[in-house]
């Protein structure tokens, strides 16, 4: 594959929007273009569909956000229930932004989940949103012992924890904890649960 094969840089365009508006129209298209690819497959999955929510929608979006892509989603037909909404994490003064979306996104039927770089950062999100599952992009340096306290937080809260790298320590950690651990495959989905 080259560099030229590895597909829209989505990301990139919605830094660079012009307007709050078109900001929100392609966030919103592209999410809706993932769940119909993940949904349309020869065989339907049944494993939650993680879309991520561009940081620049926590100020952009209009008071009933949720509500326009419930719409689409379910004039397409596609199953709402197993959609979750990765929303990004904030700065201590921008929690009730965060709140206010995940709240809106609520109410219309979606479970949330917050993206966060380290497993250190798990408690600031438990400690002022309602979520539903956490995405940590790296377990990189985190030991056992720190895993387990975080994890049995999660565990009590019965909040998802979503990750990319399988490590001992998170083994460990999980079986400890009791925690619902979920281990991102290649194919870039939800894979299975780690054994407790």
């Amino acid at each position: 594959m080259t560099e030229a094969d590895c597909g829209l840089p989505v990301w990139t365009y919605l830094d660079g929007a012009a307007s709050d508006d078109e900001s929100v129209a392609l966030d919103r298209l592209c999410r809706t273009l993932h769940a119909i690819n993940f949904f349309r497959g020869e065989e339907p999955d049944t494993r939650p569909l993680h879309l991520n929510v561009h940081d620049r929608l926590l100020s952009a979006v209009s008071s009933n956000h949720g509500m326009a892509f419930r719409r689409i989603l379910d004039s397409l037909g596609l199953p709402l229930g197993q959609i979750v909404l990765q929303l990004p994490a904030v700065n201590a003064r921008q929690n009730w932004m965060l709140n206010y979306v995940a709240d809106n996104y609520r109410r219309n039927g979606f479970r949330i989940s917050v993206k966060v770089a380290t497993a250190v950062q798990l408690p600031s999100v438990f400690g002022h949103a309602r979520v539903d599952a956490v995405r940590i992009a790296s377990l990189h340096g985190t030991g056992t012992a720190e895993l387990t306290h975080v994890l049995a937080r999660a565990a009590a809260l019965n909040v998802e924890i979503l990750v990319k790298d399988d490590t001992p320590a998170l083994r460990e950690a999980a079986a400890r904890s009791g925690a619902r651990v979920l281990v991102q495959d290649n194919a870039r989905r939800a894979g299975d649960r780690l054994a407790a």
